[in-house]
């Protein structure tokens, strides 16, 4: 089961560190400084002829089959000025991204590699594209409601832009940290020096292939795309996840394909493994409950800091409960027993520093919650204690 929870972000696997990025909206990307660094490998000096799907030439014929005062006219109009934003954007995304993360080998298409436009301000870049996004969309609701999708289906070129247009932008959530690069490429390398027979290594890759699995359900999966630009329109038939698989391939990377190819392959051998070591039991039962766990923490950090407002609010007076329910279960004594189940699991001493790290982590995180909550929990018990004392004056 995959949760939507956290916010966006993306841990450095070696220094441990979390970083949370900064928000779209408001706020700047502040990538122009990437453009700094020399790219690996190097651009190519001569410019490479446009495609059909940035040429102007090819708008502007399709444009002036209608008469300017015409919807179609604006249509194409916009589209011609969409497609340019998108083409330049890509360029400088695509070159920043690959001196950002420091990659040796891409197959970025041949005009973004060009070397060309590397002075224009890549922040200003990406504003142009979601202003021209945005104006596009406004020119398909300006009379009546019409879907861009369906032209984009009409013409191969559209599409082509379309995608460059979801890729550029997976770059660009890529460089602020907001969807996992940085892992997939920390795990990809890694690989590189696992035996997937031997059972010590198949556990680290079986770590490796849940904690990112993990981290493409929470940042990738939830369409982030087309829901955060183009005003949901424009990228709307598009599989953020398949977008950042094609962007992973391009840069030689893991995609979540593989991921799922190489737990499918380790898994099974660990089970049987499980069964006489107690070592590996104990880390894959670990690994089966982490998600749920820190589901968990989630829902009670929500909770507790519910309590507390409506608290505050009301003078004092708790009219909004703590119990929380889920099939059945008080999932605060169900979070007390997963920290009884962590305290143990902490005292294990597993060789690996990945997997310690993420038993720490997890124990952390649930105790740091229970520590907010436990004083909330016990006063809103108390309340309830209260109600079940009282009884009606029968004297009247």
């Amino acid at each position: 089961m995959s949760y939507i929870y956290y916010t966006s972000g993306e841990r450095d696997d070696d220094t441990n560190e979390y970083v949370t990025p900064a928000k779209w909206k408001g706020e700047p990307a502040n990538l122009s400084k990437l453009l700094n660094a020399e790219p690996k490998p190097e651009m190519k000096g001569k410019p490479v002829p446009l495609p059909r799907e940035f040429d102007d030439d090819y708008y502007e014929e399709k444009r002036d089959k209608y008469i300017r005062q015409s919807r179609e006219y604006w249509d194409w109009d916009r589209m011609r000025i969409y497609a340019d934003k998108v083409y330049f954007a890509y360029k400088l995304l695509s070159r920043a991204f690959i001196a950002n993360f420091e990659l040796k080998e891409v197959s970025f298409p041949d005009w973004a590699m060009d070397g060309s436009s590397k002075n224009v301000d890549i922040d200003k870049s990406i504003e142009n594209l979601n202003r021209a996004e945005i104006e596009l969309v406004r020119q398909f609701y300006k009379y009546r409601e019409r879907s861009i999708i369906a032209q984009f289906n009409k013409h191969s070129a559209l599409r082509k832009v379309q995608a460059c247009g979801a890729e550029a932008w997976m770059m660009f959530h890529g460089l602020r940290g907001d969807v996992p690069v940085k892992s997939s490429l920390l795990f990809n390398e890694r690989l590189k020096s696992l035996n997937l027979d031997v059972i010590e290594d198949a556990l680290i890759a079986y770590r490796g292939c849940i904690v990112l699995s993990r981290q493409l359900n929470l940042y990738v999966k939830p369409r982030i795309i087309d829901s955060q630009h183009g005003l949901n329109e424009i990228y709307s038939n598009l599989d953020s996840l398949e977008v950042y698989d094609k962007l992973m391939k391009k840069i030689g990377c893991i995609t979540s394909t593989d991921i799922a190819d190489i737990k499918s392959r380790v898994e099974p051998k660990l089970r049987i493994e499980a069964k006489s070591n107690s070592s590996i039991n104990k880390v894959m039962n670990f690994y089966d409950r982490m998600d749920s766990i820190l589901k968990l923490s989630y829902d009670i950090r929500r909770v507790t800091n519910r309590v507390k407002d409506n608290y505050e609010s009301s003078s004092g007076g708790i009219f909004l409960l703590f119990p929380y329910f889920q099939d059945g279960d008080d999932l605060f004594v169900l979070a007390k027993e997963y920290l009884e189940y962590l305290d143990k699991m902490i005292k294990i001493d597993y060789p690996s520093k990945l997997i310690m790290y993420d038993i720490n982590n997890v124990y952390k995180e649930l105790s740091s919650v229970m520590k907010q909550a436990t004083p909330w929990y016990n006063r809103t018990h108390e309340v309830d204690d209260l109600i079940d004392d009282w009884k009606p004056d029968t004297d009247q």
